[in-house]
């Protein structure tokens, strides 16, 4: 039998479609593997943009969030760094660093942002950026986490702070009482016992400076001492921190008190001074008041010039020019020793009466006239503002270049910050051929002039949180001066009157006295110690001339936390210049208000250790910004 090849002249057709179905399979599997090679050289670019951008976190974020003064010099809270480039990796680039508030906690945190770069080769051969963007934020640590922190236990803020000799200041010693249980308890200076029984007792742990020791004056440690543990170790705090500047260039709210220094601005003109008064209003609303006024000793109301048109106060006891040297005037004399502490010699020039009583440890007033000495409030045609404000975020108050009365009961969450002083020229001066008038100084203080109270308050207590800060209070208050706070000598906080009555000053606060001191107006007094140098002379006058043996005024009762360069007295007595007893002040009754670690006050400075120019941070957040 004989077969027909029908298959003949096929062979070379088919054998072309294989070879392009083979080339065909050869290019896509070609392409498969450059495919997945790209695949992968993407996840290698993707993970050393993730690595590069962790390389900015370590070596320029971390690096300068814990720097103090990062943003001391800047108005804006806000930096971008240049970035680097990585051997071998890319390069990272946009370093942010910033500082925002946690919207649930309301803490202050510094955060950073980096974006890393790591460059591919695409399939078609350009070339692209792989990028990924790394977050971190960390919070302060602020000095609201202490109960108690000094720069050094010597006594500062009033008068008489220095031994005998006007070298030293004097010791302030801890006694019974002297519980400070609840917060951190720290001082850069030595801590010294009361050599009187019962001693102290402090139930949190106590932090020794390093270099410094505990005086026990035979004191027993362990009953001291209670605290979980009772001491441990730390470096030495700065005071003021860095962080004082930036809360001023945080403020929300400034209130200029600088606005009629006149003086050289015309033939007649002069520096008028100006008082803020801040009354907390629990609805949650803060009324501001600022009035004009004349720091003795000062020219008589009517004295006519007319560059400043405001009036004059009416001081009866105001010098006129009578032809006459105005500094030999009785009442200009007994302006210069209420107000000053000074005298005149016989040059005409000022002497302090007592060398150690100036500065922000002199003679220091916020009742100047025109006010009434029983509302404390002014004249109404001395008033320049009267404004109340209504928030529902958490604010900062900046009073520029003065005074601050605080008081009131607040709702929210507060932080009121001065300037440490302010110069100013005097208003009486004989003027002509004298020479100009001199150089006086204002010390920016708060003073406390009546109750100060969380609207959550039960009574005079404070609601405390609970592990992990579930409940307590979300009003907190945070007062900062770059002089001192002082407890004002007021009707209110317990001035004795012709009955001899007191009361109790309530403060629900943080108290931060930055350059010298938490204490008690007590140079203004009805004791026997009320005449200068010792007092202004102007107590009895006040207070219905009423003289005793001591003026002891009631408690001080604070939900808070105390923070100054240097121990204010809150009571003098026997021994020393205020040689009586029981004394002239007032009794402490403080409490660490734990509200204050869960969330401080607005922008409240940061805990910052001396010599290194660094501040204590804790990692909030850290991620991957998607």
């Amino acid at each position: 039998m004989i077969f027909v090849n029908k298959l003949k002249g096929s062979i070379l057709p088919i054998t072309i479609i294989f070879a392009i179905v083979g080339i065909g399979l050869v290019f896509a599997y070609f392409k498969w593997v450059s495919h997945k090679r790209y695949k992968l050289n993407y996840r290698i670019a993707e993970t050393k943009a993730l690595y590069n951008a962790e390389t900015g976190l370590a070596e320029k974020v971390y690096r300068n969030l814990v720097k103090a003064d990062l943003f001391a010099d800047s108005e804006s809270n806000y930096v971008v760094l240049e970035g680097e480039e990585i051997e071998n990796m890319g390069f990272y680039r946009d370093v942010e660093l910033g500082i925002k508030t946690d919207s649930l906690t309301y803490r202050d945190l510094r955060y950073g942002s980096v974006e890393g770069v790591a460059i591919i080769h695409t399939l078609d051969g350009q070339t692209k950026e792989i990028t990924r963007t790394v977050e971190m934020a960390f919070s302060r640590e602020s000095l609201a986490e202490y109960m108690y922190l000094t720069d050094d236990e010597q006594a500062g803020g009033a008068p008489f702070v220095y031994d005998g000799s006007g070298s030293e200041r004097r010791d302030v010693t801890f006694g019974a009482g002297d519980d400070l249980g609840g917060g951190n308890i720290q001082s850069n200076g030595t801590m010294v016992l009361s050599t009187y029984y019962p001693p102290p007792v402090f139930t949190s742990t106590v932090y020794i400076t390093y270099g410094q020791t505990i005086e026990l004056n035979g004191h027993n440690f362990n009953s001291v001492f209670q605290g979980n543990p009772d001491t441990l170790s730390r470096p030495k705090v700065k005071l003021p921190p860095v962080g004082y500047r930036e809360l001023i260039n945080a403020s929300d709210y400034t209130y200029d008190a600088k606005r009629l220094l006149k003086y050289g601005s015309g033939a007649a003109s002069r520096d008028t001074l100006i008082m803020t008064d801040i009354e907390f209003i629990e609805s949650g609303e803060f009324r501001v008041k600022q009035w004009w006024y004349l720091k003795p000793p000062h020219l008589k109301w009517n004295y006519d010039y007319t560059a400043n048109p405001l009036p004059r106060p009416r001081d009866l006891e105001a010098c006129t020019l009578n032809g006459a040297d105005l500094r030999e005037c009785p009442s200009y004399e007994d302006s210069l020793q209420s107000y000053h502490a000074k005298w005149v010699d016989n040059s005409g020039n000022d002497q302090f009466m007592e060398s150690t009583i100036c500065g922000p440890h002199g003679f220091a007033h916020c009742d100047f006239e025109p006010i009434n000495k029983h509302t404390g409030q002014p004249d109404q045609d001395a008033l320049l503002l009267d404004e109340t404000r209504h928030t529902n975020r958490p604010v900062v108050i900046y009073v520029k270049g003065g005074q601050v009365r605080v008081h009131g009961t607040f709702k929210g969450r507060y932080t009121i910050v001065t300037d440490e002083f302010m110069t100013y020229r005097r208003h009486g001066w004989p003027g002509g051929f004298y020479g100009p008038p001199p150089v006086d100084t204002t010390w920016c203080n708060i003073w406390l002039t009546d109750n100060l109270k969380n609207a959550d308050a039960i009574g005079n207590t404070v609601p405390q949180p609970q592990q992990r800060c579930e409940g307590g209070s979300d009003n907190i208050m945070g007062l900062v001066s770059g002089a001192n706070v002082i407890i004002a000598n007021t009707w209110a906080n317990g001035a004795r009157d012709s009955y001899g009555s007191n009361q109790d000053i309530v403060i629900h606060a943080d108290l931060c006295a930055f350059n010298e001191s938490f204490v008690i107006q007590y140079w203004q007094n009805t004791s026997n110690f009320y005449d200068p140098p010792h007092g202004d002379g102007r107590g009895p006058s006040i207070f219905g001339g009423y003289t005793n043996q001591s003026d002891i005024r009631g408690n001080i009762i604070l939900w808070g936390g105390v923070v100054q360069r240097y121990r204010g007295f809150m009571e003098r007595n026997l021994p020393g210049p205020y040689d009586i007893f029981p004394g002239i002040g007032m009794d402490k009754d403080y409490h660490y208000d734990r509200n204050l670690s869960c969330a401080p006050p607005p922008h409240f400075p940061s805990i910052e250790y001396e010599g290194t120019n660094e501040i204590s941070l804790k990692l909030s957040d850290y991620g991957e910004k998607k």
